[in-house]
């Protein structure tokens, strides 16, 4: 898979045009490298936690051969439990989950987990609050 990861904001008219017509984003976050980590750590957690970087809704897209990519989608529902489900996790939580992964192991590591992991509480309460759908693609 690839290293980078964007999260975009999709309202629920363009979701529904898609894929005959580009959703226009209402909000887009870029956790770049810092998906890795992330994805790692909370597939280990129970649902809805286990979907956050992994969405409810995979797209039935093509792409080239050569090309490797992941691009689903997160349903508004499900959003909004993942977004209550992720302000329950403290940094340290978050740091201590890491850790038993084997990341996160220097302290000054850890600003940085932190900061990927604010992002993507910030696309989750984005998309929460707009009743919007979250697209994640990964490539």
């Amino acid at each position: 898979m690839g290293l980078n990861a964007n999260l975009t904001v999709i309202s629920r008219g363009d979701f529904r045009k898609y894929p005959r017509v580009s959703p226009t984003p209402l909000a887009e976050f870029a956790l770049n490298k810092g998906w890795t980590p992330l994805e790692l750590a909370l597939r280990g957690m129970p649902k809805p936690l286990s979907l956050a970087l992994r969405g409810d809704r995979p797209t039935l897209e093509e792409f080239e051969d050569d090309w490797d990519a992941y691009d689903a989608f997160v349903t508004p529902g499900l959003v909004r439990r993942i977004d209550v489900a992720l302000a329950g996790i403290s940094d340290a939580d978050l740091i201590a989950a890491l850790k038993t992964l084997g990341f996160a192991r220097r302290k000054r590591e850890h600003p940085e987990y932190i900061a990927f992991f604010g992002l993507l509480k910030a696309a989750y309460r984005e998309a929460a609050k707009r009743d919007a759908y979250l697209r994640i693609f990964i490539c």
